[in-house]
């Protein structure tokens, strides 16, 4: 359910452009302050009270290595991010592959507003450390570009590798390998089925090629890929060490 709050909670807003010089602004913590006054007025009684309840514990940090760390309702996500060539928005990427876009409509050193879903919200600048402002960025994994010929097609799951190590784990894995396939239309529709259950949604690859975006009414999520023949696909989930290996050709 937070994952849910996390992914619709982080909307759209208002549109603007940030200079080159200004977008360094955003390296540091940021933490929830308040409402804007123009968001408070359209609240109610109980939402006015609700507010530092729901928000109280929320922020965020920006690194200039591209990582960041996301804390909301005890529940935190770390990942990468990064401003759109215009500058109006930024993307976040989890370790998990979950991806949020964020506007922003003020930005100083000290203070920035962030058009929601759920509203407008100012967060407070609360420190700068060395780490936001030198740390390098982290070692990119080496990814490979495909062909909508070369994914479009229905794909069952092999095997799932890394961060599933325990034995009850690894016993969901061998039943997930015999009972999970997706397939990928050429139109970009996705259809999925594990076990019984069924899902629909959408796909479109990311940047070069080098990765699919899978977008549902829950959010969107990126997978990496790995390697691809003709036969086989190798999706790396988000930025984990978890390795799903396909197959075109259904195990018997």
């Amino acid at each position: 359910m937070k994952k849910i709050i996390f992914l619709t909670l982080l909307g759209m807003g208002s549109i603007f452009t940030l200079t080159a010089q200004d977008t360094t602004l955003i390296y540091g913590k940021w933490a929830f302050k308040d409402a804007t006054e123009k968001e408070k007025a359209k609240m109610d009684s109980t939402g006015l009270a609700m507010l530092p309840m729901f928000f109280g514990d929320m922020s965020i940090e920006f690194k200039s290595s591209g990582l960041y760390d996301f804390q909301f309702m005890n529940k935190p996500s770390k990942g990468s991010w990064d401003w759109d060539d215009n500058n109006t928005h930024i993307e976040l990427v989890s370790d998990g592959g979950e991806i949020v876009q964020i506007e922003i409509s003020e930005l100083n050193d000290s203070s920035m507003v962030m058009a929601l879903s759920k509203g407008v919200f100012i967060m407070n600048k609360v420190w700068v450390s060395e780490e936001d402002v030198t740390a390098p960025a982290p070692v990119k994994v080496e990814n490979v570009s495909a062909t909508v010929d070369q994914v479009a097609k229905k794909w069952f799951l092999q095997s799932r590798e890394g961060g599933r190590e325990s034995k009850y784990q690894q016993e969901v894995d061998l039943m997930l390998s015999k009972n999970l396939y997706m397939k990928l239309h050429a139109n970009g529709k996705f259809d999925a089925e594990v076990l019984i259950v069924e899902d629909t949604a959408h796909w479109h690859f990311g940047v070069d090629n080098k990765s699919i975006i899978i977008t549902s009414e829950s959010g969107s999520r990126i997978w990496y890929i790995a390697s691809i023949t003709k036969n086989e696909m190798k999706l790396r989930k988000g930025k984990t060490s978890e390795l799903w290996t396909f197959s075109s050709k259904l195990k018997h």
